[in-house]
């Protein structure tokens, strides 16, 4: 079985195993956290009804960090053009569609993201199921292989440990925003 045999099957085995409304209404909404102005909206509104400075620095970061995977997820897109596996597979059981390409995932980068900022200032590895989340429900709804989600998810990890350094080395100049 070649890898492209094996994203196909764990594919059609996520997206046409399990439908029914609820799920399907569930999967969508979970969808929605991967979304880039879900993130920043998390952002802005940590930093507007955060009195602590800690805690505006983190909304800071956040926002920084999503733009820098929003841009790097954009380009790498643009340079793979990976067509949607809807595109291509006609057994998909399709929810939702989308015009740009499938790789990799920007929801599952953008849930990374998310969820490294925070796992980063305040330690709790829970937040780590948002990720795991999105990617499901990217491939439930039949709009990203497998290979798309542990694409984005690598992506956004990378970008948000890159950042995160960049933002300790240079932290003076950040809380003169604070």
């Amino acid at each position: 079985m070649s890898l492209y045999q094996l994203d196909v099957a764990i594919l059609e085995f996520i997206n046409t195993t399990f439908h029914n409304v609820l799920l399907d209404n569930t999967m969508q909404l979970i969808s929605y956290f991967g979304l880039m102005g879900v993130g920043l909206l998390i952002a802005i509104l940590f930093y507007i009804f955060s009195r602590k400075p800690k805690h505006r620095q983190v909304a800071v970061e956040l926002v920084i960090s999503l733009i820098v995977v929003y841009l790097v997820i954009e380009l790498v897109k643009n340079i793979v053009l990976r067509p949607r596996p809807y595109e291509v597979l006609d057994t998909l059981y399709v929810l939702t569609s989308v015009s740009d390409p499938s790789f990799p995932s920007g929801h599952t980068a953008t849930a990374t993201t998310i969820s490294y900022v925070f796992y980063r200032n305040y330690g709790r590895k829970i937040v780590f199921i948002l990720p795991v989340l999105a990617g499901l429900s990217r491939m439930y709804l039949g709009v990203h292989y497998p290979s798309d989600v542990l694409g984005g998810f690598i992506i956004g990890m990378i970008i948000s440990i890159i950042c995160g350094y960049l933002i300790d080395r240079i932290g003076i100049k950040l809380k003169v925003w604070i």
